[in-house]
């Protein structure tokens, strides 16, 4: 049970930095994408009183459009709060696995506990020098 604990607390060791990365990459997608949009609505505004600025805009315009279809190939459904609940779906699993394997454990080292206490296993764990194990508490 304590080799069951510590395979889920490396799963999750290995997990977390990973689940950390790729939702900090795809932010980082999506708040290029809006900072562009955004830079191109600053753009237009300014263009629109000039009009010898128009085609600069316009090509602006196109970079950006063009910058949206290479996210949308990559990223079809570009909505970072889906992969934000799917990154803590994950992480919930993570927990409630660990959660699950320190009561396994808890509830074995309770029978053993109660094992070396009582007759006839109290004269085998005296003699073999078996002793009480603590709880995982937390």
């Amino acid at each position: 049970n304590a080799s069951n604990i510590k395979v889920s607390l490396q799963k999750r060791h290995e997990l977390i930095p990973n689940l950390e990365t790729a939702a900090k990459s795809y932010l980082q997608y999506e708040k290029d994408l809006q900072q562009e949009i955004s830079s191109l609505r600053d753009y237009y505004r300014n263009s629109i009183k000039d009009r010898t600025r128009l085609g600069q805009f316009i090509d602006h315009q196109q970079a950006v459009i063009n910058t949206v279809r290479a996210l949308q190939e990559n990223y079809p459904d570009l909505k970072g709060n889906e992969l934000m609940e799917q990154v803590m779906t994950a992480l919930i699993k993570m927990e409630d696995e660990l959660m699950l394997m320190r009561t396994g454990y808890n509830d074995a080292v309770e029978v053993y506990n109660t094992r070396i206490k009582s007759v006839p296993d109290v004269l085998f764990s005296w003699m073999f020098g078996f002793k009480e194990k603590p709880l995982i508490t937390g």
